[in-house]
């Protein structure tokens, strides 16, 4: 069996190098933020689907502010959520004081990336308990759990 191994020489071998070099760096780094989502960083707690439907079944939830669209809020939801698209949150942040602000806010979108750019946007706002819904709806119906319509 012949093998054949592959010597790189010459001024390009040093790019070549550095090129490998930086990409497994940036490899490196971005696996290391891996346990580390903007969402614990900013104060926001991951919230478990479980801990909803518990909370559901004992008629004791947070406040489940769904951030999506009115269109896809009328096409399904959260039982018990309150509607404010992500859009319209700065001008209705009263609106969430005057429901408790006592209360933990959990906050999902369709996948996440509206969820959390809300969900940090209320802890910057003053709002000290505040919670995203892991998997958000998308995860919500894939585990088949309750939609309101």
């Amino acid at each position: 069996m012949n093998r054949t191994h592959f010597v790189a020489r010459g001024p390009r071998n040093s790019s070549i190098r550095l090129i490998v070099l930086f990409a497994g760096g940036l490899t490196l780094a971005f696996a290391s933020l891996g346990g580390c989502t903007s969402a614990e960083n900013s104060g926001v707690r991951s919230v478990p689907q479980e801990e909803i439907v518990h909370g559901l079944s004992l008629g004791r939830t947070p406040i489940l502010l769904d951030v999506r669209s009115r269109e896809e809020f009328a096409g399904g939801h959260l039982p018990g959520a309150v509607l404010i698209p992500v859009d319209e949150l700065p001008g209705r942040l009263e609106e969430l004081r005057q429901l408790g602000a006592e209360r933990e806010i959990v906050v999902y979108c369709e996948s996440g990336r509206r969820a959390l750019r809300a969900a940090e946007a209320l802890v910057s706002e003053g709002f000290g308990r505040v919670g995203h819904l892991e998997g958000d709806m998308s995860g919500w119906r894939t585990s088949g759990l309750p939609v309101k319509r």
